[in-house]
């Protein structure tokens, strides 16, 4: 199933950002997903990860309303 997640803003210097992100469930299909330049993350390592700010945010959400510790 879907579920809608809260409305994330994030404001820049001229204007305001709305992110209406959906939740997905997504099941497992036993193949690994290894596409050159692309790098998995795990929760804990989103702080440091060169990512921009909004997508930073997002992941926190999810991972605080999935209970991951970080």
């Amino acid at each position: 199933g879907t579920q809608e997640m809260p409305v994330l803003r994030h404001t820049f210097s001229h204007f305001h950002l709305n992110i209406q992100a959906v939740a997905c469930v997504v099941e497992a299909t036993g193949s690994v997903v290894a596409e050159n330049g692309w790098q998995w993350l795990r929760y804990g390592d989103v702080d440091d990860a060169a990512l921009p700010t909004p997508i930073r945010c997002l992941l926190k959400v999810i991972a605080e309303k999935e209970g991951v510790q970080r």
